[in-house]
């Protein structure tokens, strides 16, 4: 275990004192020094938490993705490659995290909802790189409202 790592880790167990689970989460992290998979997992997910309001890991955002029934009756993302929206969002001047606020992979995400659930509304006005943008826009206004209503954690069955 490297240093990052075990700091990680102490401060999970700190995070967990005087909460009502406190002693399921002290023997959950001892189940988890048994598997170090499944304990860099849990390191990312704390870092990830602690680093952006919007937050999560790649596996799961593929995995919330990989369930969308889209406006059109086909499945699955409408971006399955990550590095190719990206690329195209930052050539239209967007960003695909923005720190404090949400990370790459809730984007991935949230962006894919929108086409997803609000796709066939968005193309009766915008088409090609309007509609990334448009897209790309709404996932922004998404992941950052201001009422806090939203949770992509929660929205994707992640908490």
């Amino acid at each position: 275990m490297d240093e990052k790592m075990k700091k990680d880790f102490i401060q999970m167990l700190k995070d967990a004192r005087g909460t009502d689970n406190e002693w399921e989460v002290i023997m959950a992290m001892v189940d988890l020094l048994e598997d170090d998979d499944e304990f860099e997992r849990l390191a990312e997910l704390h870092k990830g938490k602690s680093e952006y309001r919007q937050f999560l890991t790649e596996h799961e955002a593929k995995k919330a993705v990989e369930g969308f029934i889209n406006y059109d009756g086909s499945r699955g993302a409408k971006w399955p490659m990550p590095a190719m929206v990206w690329e195209t969002i930052e050539r239209l001047g967007g960003r695909k995290a923005e720190e404090g606020k949400y990370n790459c992979w809730a984007m991935f995400a949230v962006l894919n909802m929108i086409h997803s659930d609000y796709g066939g509304a968005i193309m009766t006005a915008v088409q090609g790189d309007a509609y990334v943008k448009m897209c790309y826009m709404l996932a922004v206004a998404w992941l950052c409202d201001r009422d806090e209503r939203n949770d992509a954690r929660k929205h994707f069955g992640f908490e």
